[in-house]
């Protein structure tokens, strides 16, 4: 029992002064928690420093930035939200402007085209329509006229094309009957210049039987003429 005894002492002493060893060294190293003094300005790699006050510090510098970014994202999403309500609008004021495009501004005598005109304050094109009480510059033609909607041009080319598609067959038959014609006055200026010259020689014949006629008319004058003188002289002698 000696002998045991005193074993169980020296194992009694080893475990008691290890346990003084680590419980002095637990102590010596334990973590601030409740230390007052601030967090170190720079964190060295490998070091975690641990501190109620600074974890509170970092816990309101995390809330501060949390407060920040969620004052942030409703800005964000206000702006977000008035720049989707403008991109709608003017959605809609590039349908209404493109309609005038196709079909022409009812309100404005069918114009389609218009000179643009840009917000002074947004520097956006201006898609406010045009209206009796809002002018707008329109964009002319090659005759000095408003351009129409593109639909509407597009119908007038298609009926322009169709009319000039007729005028040319016109043309084509004009130019046929042209050609007839000029065959019809090369006969005719041929058959003219026969008659002239059959004219000719009615009148040259007619002169020529004038200027006989006048032949035998003195000739009978004379001839009767004679022949009263011989009666005469005939009537003294008996």
């Amino acid at each position: 029992m000696t002998y045991l005894g005193k074993i169980l002492a020296v194992i009694n002493v080893v475990l008691g002064v290890g346990l003084a060893i680590w419980s002095v060294s637990v102590y010596a190293n334990r973590l601030p928690w409740y230390d007052p003094a601030p967090a170190p300005e720079t964190i060295h790699p490998g070091h975690k420093p641990a501190n109620f006050a600074f974890l509170r510090d970092e816990l309101d510098r995390h809330g501060r930035a949390a407060l920040t970014a969620s004052q942030l994202w409703t800005q964000q999403r206000t702006r977000f939200e008035q720049l989707e309500q403008l991109r709608n609008a003017r959605l809609r004021g590039y349908d209404e402007w493109i309609g005038f495009a196709k079909n022409g501004n009812p309100r404005d005598g069918g114009t389609g085209f218009y000179e643009p005109v840009y917000d002074p304050v947004t520097g956006l094109l201006d898609l406010t329509p045009p209206d009796p009480t809002r002018r707008r510059t329109p964009i002319v033609g090659i005759d000095n006229q408003p351009l129409r909607g593109v639909d509407t041009l597009g119908e007038q080319f298609v009926r322009d094309v169709a009319e000039l598609t007729k005028l040319a067959r016109q043309i084509d038959e004009l130019r046929n009957r042209f050609r007839e014609l000029g065959v019809e006055l090369l006969q005719t200026e041929d058959r003219l210049r026969r008659m002239v010259i059959i004219r000719d020689n009615v009148l040259a014949e007619l002169f020529y039987l004038t200027d006989a006629q006048w032949e035998v008319y003195e000739f009978r004058e004379t001839v009767l003429r004679r022949q009263r003188q011989l009666s005469q002289r005939l009537a003294e002698l008996r």
